[in-house]
């Protein structure tokens, strides 16, 4: 799921009166040697959604790491009823 599908799903599921969304991606790997020889490769991808919603003076802020269509509704909802 790309920037701009996550964008899509969070912006049309939000009733607040601004909406804010910033993912960031990182893929970070590493290998281990021993002996000179290749020992392990590890290797790892994250996903960081931050969402914040501004309603009339309040603000919700939510960060998460799921990008199930989902998730990304029920987010969207749960924090403009927190608010």
């Amino acid at each position: 799921m790309n920037f701009h599908q996550i964008a899509d799903v969070v912006l049309n599921a939000s009733a607040a009166e601004q909406t804010e969304v910033l993912a960031m991606e990182q893929d970070e790997s590493l290998t281990r040697f021993a002996n000179n020889c290749i020992h392990q490769n590890v290797t790892e991808r994250n996903v960081q959604i931050t969402l914040r919603w501004v309603i009339g003076t309040r603000i919700g802020i939510d960060v998460l790491n799921e990008v199930r269509l989902d998730c990304l509704r029920h987010i969207a909802l749960h924090v403009f009823y927190v608010s």
